[in-house]
This record gives C-alpha cells, sequence and structure tokens, in this order.
C-alpha cells in the first residue's frame, strides 16, 4: 500500500509556485481542521479533480471549499490559480497535495476513508483506462491510511472507549427494532439499525477504535464484517421501506442534494424515495410509454432505473456493486453525519426554504467565529447595495436604521461620507449615523465612528478595542463588506497592524462574492503590486465587473487603463466612453480625464475651451487635481484678469493643504501677480504651510527670498 501519493506530477507549475501552493494549503487546512464537514467535502472534491477528465480545473473552482482556497490564492498570486484553474494537470496535482497535507495530519477518518473508497469502487466501472492508474493509485493511498489509523490507535498505552457504546455493543444481541431482535432482521435492516445507534450513542464525536466496535457487534447479531452486499441493493431497501428510511434518518427526510458526488449514498435514497413520492409523476410517464409499446416494467424496477442513471450521470458512481457489509455500515454513518451537518435532513413539519435560512446565519462549527444573526431585512438590504443597487437598498437601510438596527447605521454613514445615491455628501451626517450605529452595538459603525475621532480620545481608544476584534470577527465569519473594512483596516494599520498581503486576501474574498468595492480596491492591489505581485491584466479584470455594475470609479479606473494602455491595449476612444459613464455620475476625476482628452485630442477633436468646462467641473467639486491644473494653465496665460483666477483657483488647492498650490500662492503674494498687490508677509505665511509639509522650492525661497 501506499504512504506516498505521487500519482500526479506537473511542469506547468515552477518549483517557487508549488511551494506556494503548499503554504497556501497549509494554511487553508489549519483554518478549517476541526471542521468534520468541510475536511470531507474536502476530500471529496480533491478526489474529483483528480479524477473527473473534462475541465478538472474548472470544476475544482467552483467548488464551495475550493472556491474559499482559490480566492485566496488569487488574493496574493492570480497567475497561480489562474494555472488550476486552466490546466487539468495542475488541478489534479493541487489536489492531491491537499489530501497528502490532510493525511500527514491525521485528518482522514475512518468511516470517511470507506465512503471515499466506495465512490471510487463505483466511479471506476464508468471510466477509461486514462484514469485507472489513478483510481487504483488513490485506492491503495486510502487503504494505506485506513490501516495507519488502525495501527495508531493501537499503539496508544490507552484507548478510552465510549462507555455507552461499550454498553450498546454488549447488549446488542438482545436489541430490537419494529417488534424484531436485531439478530432476526435482515442484511438491510441490521445495517441500518448499526449505523443509526453509533450516530445516536455518539452524537458525532468518535474515533477510529469506536468505529472498529461496530466489527465485534455485527458478529454478534449475525452478520459478517466481510459478508458481501449489493450497495445499490441496500438503498433500494431502504428508499421502499418508510419505517427503515425513518430510523436510518433519525425521525427527519432528507431534502434534494446538489451535490449527490459526495453523499452518493443519500442521493441515492433521496432519489428512489422522490420516484415513489413528488417525482413519481416521471415514473408513470415511463410506464405509460412503456406499456403502450407494449412492455411491462415495474413502477419499482423503473424508479430503480432513473435513479441509476441519475447517479451515473451527476455523480460518476455506479452502485450496482458489491461492498463489504462493514464499509457499508461506516458508508452510511459518513453520509447521515455529513447530510445533518450539512442541513440536508429535515425533522417533521421544516421546510428546505427553512432550514436553507437556518444553516445560511449560522456560523461554521468551530472554524467560523460566531456572528450575530443578521435580520433577514437587512439580508435582502445588504444583497442590494452588492449588487450596486443602491437607491433600493438604501431605502431598506433607512427604514432598518430608524427601527434602530446598528449595522443599518453604518450604511447610511457611508452612503453620507461617500455620496451614494440617492444622497448627497454629508461629513456630518456620516458622523452622526456611525455614532448612532456605534451606540446602538454595531462593530463597523463604532470603527468607523473611531476613526473620525481625535487621535487623543479616550473614546476612540475604547471603540477601537472594543469593536476592532468583532470586525475581524466578522470579516473572518464571510461577511463581504466587513472583509472590505478589514481590508481598510489592514491598509491603514487602524485599530490592528499593517498589512498589505493581508488586506487582499479580505478583498478577494469580498470581490469573489461580486461587492464592487472589493473589486475596485483588488483592481488598484494588482495595478500598484500593494500586497500582491503587481499584474496590470488583473487590475483589468478585476475593474471590468465594478464597472459594468455602475461604480464610478471602477469605470474611471477601467478607462485609465485604456488610456495609458495598461492591462490592455490602449483605446482612448473606450477610455473617453468610460469618462463619460463616471462623469455623468458627478465623479470629479473621471470629468478631468475628459478635460485630458479634449486637451490633446485623444479620442475627440482637440477643443480647449471645451477641456477647460470639464476642468472647471471637476475643479468645482474640490478636486485639486483640476484646481492645480486651473491654476497653472491660467498663470500661464498671463492676459488680462487670468493671473487672478490662478490665485483663486490656487487658493481652493492650498486651502485643502496642498503643498504646491501653497508654494504657488506665496509665489504670487510675494511677486504682486494676480493679487490687487505684493504682500511678503502673506507670501512667507503661505511658504511657510508649503515648507512644512516637506516642499523643497518653498524651502528654498524661505532661505533665498527677501521678505
Amino acid at each position: 500500500m501506499d504512504k506516498e501519493l505521487s500519482l500526479v506530477e506537473t511542469a506547468v507549475l515552477t518549483p517557487d509556485e508549488k511551494v506556494e501552493l503548499g503554504e497556501e494549503l497549509d494554511r487553508i487546512i489549519e483554518a478549517h481542521k476541526a471542521n468534520r464537514k468541510e475536511i470531507n467535502r474536502l476530500v471529496f472534491e480533491s478526489v474529483a479533480a483528480m479524477t473527473e477528465a473534462d475541465e478538472a480545473g474548472q470544476k475544482l473552482a467552483s467548488k464551495g471549499f475550493w472556491k474559499r482556497i482559490g480566492g485566496s490564492i488569487t488574493g496574493s498570486n492570480k497567475k497561480l490559480q489562474d494555472k488550476i484553474n486552466a490546466s487539468r494537470a495542475a488541478a489534479q496535482y493541487a489536489s492531491q497535495q491537499t489530501l497528502q497535507k490532510l493525511a500527514e495530519q491525521n485528518l482522514l477518518t475512518f468511516d470517511l476513508l470507506a465512503a471515499v473508497n466506495n465512490k471510487l469502487n463505483a466511479s471506476m466501472k464508468l471510466v477509461g483506462t486514462e484514469f485507472t492508474k489513478l483510481y487504483t493509485g488513490l485506492e491503495k493511498f486510502f487503504q494505506y491510511n485506513q490501516s495507519q489509523l488502525v495501527r495508531m490507535e493501537l499503539r496508544l498505552a490507552k484507548v478510552e472507549k465510549n462507555v455507552n457504546l461499550l454498553n450498546w455493543q454488549n447488549s446488542i444481541e438482545y436489541l430490537e427494532w419494529n417488534g424484531d431482535l436485531y439478530p432476526d432482521l435482515d442484511d438491510a435492516a441490521k445495517i441500518v439499525c448499526l449505523a443509526r445507534d453509533f450516530c445516536d450513542i455518539t452524537k458525532g464525536e468518535y474515533g477510529t477504535s469506536d468505529l472498529l466496535l461496530l466489527k465485534a457487534s455485527m458478529d454478534a447479531i449475525g452478520i459478517s464484517p466481510r459478508a458481501q452486499v449489493n450497495y445499490g441493493q441496500v438503498l433500494e431497501e431502504i428508499a421502499e421501506n418508510d419505517a427503515l428510511q425513518e430510523k436510518l434518518f433519525g425521525g427527519k427526510s432528507i431534502r434534494p442534494i446538489a451535490d449527490p458526488g459526495s453523499l452518493i449514498a443519500m442521493s441515492g435514497i433521496q432519489k428512489l424515495n422522490a420516484f415513489r413520492h413528488e417525482d413519481k409523476y416521471l415514473v408513470d410517464t415511463v410506464a405509460g410509454y412503456a406499456a403502450s409499446c407494449g412492455a411491462s416494467v415495474s413502477e419499482e424496477q423503473i424508479g430503480r432505473d432513473l435513479t441509476k442513471a441519475y447517479l451515473k450521470n451527476n455523480a460518476g458512481a455506479d452502485v450496482d456493486m458489491d461492498v463489504d457489509s462493514f464499509d457499508m455500515v461506516l458508508d452510511l454513518i459518513y453520509g447521515v453525519q455529513q447530510a445533518d451537518a450539512e442541513g440536508l435532513l429535515l425533522a417533521p413539519g421544516e421546510t428546505a426554504e427553512t432550514k436553507a435560512e437556518e444553516v445560511a446565519v449560522q456560523p461554521e462549527e468551530e472554524t467560523k467565529p460566531a456572528v450575530p444573526k443578521k435580520d433577514e431585512k437587512l439580508v435582502e438590504a445588504e444583497k442590494l447595495f452588492w449588487a450596486y443597487k443602491l437607491p433600493e437598498a438604501y431605502q431598506k437601510f433607512k427604514e432598518l436604521a430608524e427601527a434602530g438596527n446598528g449595522r443599518a447605521m453604518y450604511y447610511l454613514g457611508l452612503y453620507a461620507a461617500e455620496g451614494y445615491a440617492p444622497v448627497a455628501n454629508d461629513e456630518k451626517a456620516a458622523r452622526e449615523w456611525w455614532e448612532k450605529g456605534a451606540n446602538a452595538g454595531d462593530a463597523l459603525a463604532a470603527v468607523r465612528y473611531a476613526a473620525v475621532l481625535p487621535k487623543t480620545s479616550k473614546k476612540r481608544k475604547t471603540l477601537l478595542e472594543t469593536y476592532v476584534p468583532q470586525a475581524l470577527e466578522a470579516a473572518e465569519a464571510d461577511d463581504p463588506t466587513a472583509q472590505y473594512e478589514a481590508a481598510q483596516m489592514c491598509r491603514d494599520g487602524f485599530g490592528t497592524e499593517q498589512d498589505f498581503s493581508k488586506r487582499a486576501e479580505y478583498l478577494s474574498a469580498a470581490a469573489e462574492e461580486g461587492f464592487w468595492l472589493a473589486e475596485c480596491e483588488l483592481g488598484k492591489c494588482y495595478e500598484e503590486g500593494t500586497g500582491v505581485e503587481q499584474d496590470a491584466e488583473a487590475a483589468v479584470e478585476w475593474y471590468t465587473p465594478a464597472a459594468e455594475a455602475g461604480y464610478a470609479e471602477a469605470q474611471w479606473c477601467l478607462g485609465m487603463c485604456s488610456y495609458e494602455g495598461k492591462g490592455t491595449n490602449q483605446n482612448f476612444e473606450e477610455a473617453l466612453s468610460w469618462f463619460h459613464k463616471a462623469a455623468d455620475q458627478n465623479y470629479a476625476p473621471a470629468q478631468k480625464s475628459i478635460g485630458d482628452c479634449y486637451m490633446n485630442g485623444y479620442g475627440v477633436d482637440q477643443n480647449e475651451y471645451d477641456a477647460i468646462d470639464w476642468y472647471e467641473k471637476s475643479a468645482n467639486q474640490g478636486y485639486v487635481e483640476s484646481q492645480l491644473y486651473l491654476g497653472d494653465y491660467y498663470k500661464d496665460y498671463d492676459r488680462g484678469d487670468d493671473e487672478y483666477q490662478a490665485v483663486e483657483w490656487y487658493k481652493k488647492a492650498a486651502n485643502q493643504g496642498n503643498a504646491y498650490a501653497q508654494y504657488m500662492l506665496g509665489y504670487c503674494y510675494y511677486q504682486g501677480e494676480g493679487v490687487d498687490e505684493d504682500d511678503n508677509d502673506i507670501a512667507k505665511a503661505w511658504l511657510e504651510k508649503s515648507a512644512a509639509q516637506g516642499y523643497e522650492d518653498a524651502k528654498k525661497a524661505l532661505e533665498n527670498w527677501a521678505f
């Protein structure tokens, strides 16, 4: 049997990329190793990515757990993720390394390995020779790890046994189900009773030694652990016996399973059951057609054949196979535990919709921080906000805020601070909303409020100490808005350590969910090379969805990429188109860029007057770059009252703290240009402000000019 899993080697990844992939997998596994549900899912998804013949990379990247890993890799090295997505060999290698690392950390449980081996055996019958080596190698690898788990238990000086489980084992031959003693049941019923009792007694907490107790229990009721049973037939007997189903699922029912590949037994039972009830019309249709053709087929056989076809097509498994009865028990134990963890089992009176909502709002066990459950209306409003439906989201946030919802108050503050439609920019209103949100206990509002308080404020310190950990917990719990805020905190070193790499990870996670703010910021990271490897093409890729959603800043950034030919072909017409989309939203930088196009004749006929109109639109919104341009423009013309206009624009920029504008005002007052008369005192005051910011020309002026 194989200790090391080395079935796939690839030249697609460089040695450095393989090291980086290994480090990333270590980090992800460390974060999720306490969550059995996620580890189980990862194992099946890795096996699928190694053995599915077509588009393995794309299927890998679309899976839930792998999508999170992919988003994390993208945050630090998008080229590595692209290689994994584009190359089956690279995807297989990444999956192989994942399985190897899980085995090395003893995260492959005994029942999981039995279920995986059953899946491999069911799938091997359906593939060609290309994958025979992979299947055989994986089977040996998993068998080796099963044997290692047993040996590890035997090496322990003392293995603690579950007392309740021991009592059950010692009395099992006297237990009964439906009026019959366990030894008198048929094999399918014995297997179900063993699996269900084990789940009930252990409550999901068990080890290899506990599972091995099942072997002795099986002998006690007259079914040999190595006795062969037909996998598909056992599923059929369970599905066709309502009492047996009720026993297996603990009185619950199983709902449809989106990904049957990792829950073959559960999917098979659910489908067989569905063809007896809600999907019986399909069986009736086939039966009617068969009868019209003179054929006679029972409804039970039609349901069985349809189920087998479903599992072949959707799970890549042929369940018409023989397995050890012990492996069948282990498979059912794994399936019941995994289905319950994924919210697939419904209690009487519970619907799939209510169960989905319950699962969606609860953090994953032990791997996600406990965060407050969100109001349903808030969830709806946030979805609108993340989709850039700002006016619709605003109305819902407003209603929630008026009802006292702190997170809604945070959003209203954001609207006011940024001037998102349908409100105007109002910093005072933003501060007030954030203060209200902080008082209501919302972490994001509290952190924003702390940011506008004086640095020496005791309240600021208290807010940061109390709410920064909560904000980071929300980010780790996959809240896109919290991830965006955490990213900005990492950028500024505000309340946490400055960490550009971690910032990129947060942004990547939020951007993967389609949050336009995060998409735009992640684009900037790639454009600037902050926290990630500089990659202009990746920047364009992330700007694009945010721009297409309607976010003005992303539209301008994407336009600048076309304007400068960064990450895409230089195209002034396309750049101008994006600039106009942003300018239509009164985005000042885009208005200046349109001015640049007219001034230089890029994408339009050169027209100085139109250019100045656009510069003034931008400058009147307080955009310093446009104010400086106009100041220089009017100063250089030296005609009529142009110098006076230059001074006015310099003043506007200088009052916003721009060192160059402050220097130019000092120069104008010293020379008497654009002012009624020279004034050395005013000139010196402006030069001192500029010099205090380190502007070298201002320092030289103070040293050399006569005041």
